[in-house]
């Protein structure tokens, strides 16, 4: 996996357009990095419960990022940390969410690769074919959203263990702790409005030109 000073380059750079094998292999990394950073909101919510970590896991196991926020945010409400972790933890949870809603649309809608770019929307299961979301990632999009969730990653890791913020390099700490390199890709909402029975149906006939 590509270092995190590699992946800031290469979202913010202009390559030669990458290729369709390209995009997969990035969204598979992005996944994983996904991943990864809810593994540590999972650890960071045990820490806080101030359980034993036999007992906090029993109570944790399995349980749902959004869940898992809910329970987190409630906690730090009565905990004694300070305002600066209390707020550095709510900004990467904050994110983390966002980042979240992008990768629930790759994992669950259908989505094609055309002109540099994926192209995710629900419109073959969305209530009504005449109104469906769309959303276009570039590669820097997804490339942003890895280390974004890298950054996340270590920045809970620190809170979690505050000894590896005080070892880790002042170059480093302002790296991740930078803005945000991923904002929202724009979404398009498709309202057709209303159409003719006879329209209707041609539109029910006609495959979607991103299926082969």
């Amino acid at each position: 996996m590509p270092g995190l000073f590699d992946l800031s380059q290469q979202a913010r750079s202009h390559p030669p357009p990458p290729s369709e094998k390209d995009y997969y292999a990035t969204i598979g990394e992005f996944i994983v990095s996904y991943a990864q950073a809810e593994c540590l909101v999972n650890q960071l919510g045990r820490k806080l419960s101030g359980l034993k970590e036999d007992k906090a896991r029993i109570l944790f196991a399995g349980m749902r990022f959004g869940d898992m926020k809910s329970r987190i945010l409630a906690m730090l409400r009565i905990s004694k940390r300070t305002q600066k972790t209390k707020k550095e933890i709510e900004v990467c949870l904050q994110h983390l969410d966002v980042i979240g809603l992008e990768r629930d649309k790759m994992c669950h809608r259908s989505f094609a690769y055309e002109a540099w770019s994926v192209r995710i929307t629900n419109q073959l299961t969305a209530k009504s074919m005449l109104e469906y979301e769309q959303d276009l990632f570039s590669l820097g999009d997804l490339l942003a959203m890895q280390l974004d969730c890298l950054k996340i990653t270590i920045r809970i890791s620190h809170v979690i263990n505050p000894a590896l913020r005080r070892e880790a390099n002042k170059r480093f700490l302002h790296q991740i702790h930078g803005p945000w390199t991923y904002t929202p890709a724009r979404q398009r909402t498709h309202k057709k409005g209303n159409r003719s029975p006879k329209t209707i149906a041609k539109l029910l006939l006609q495959q979607p030109p991103y299926l082969p």
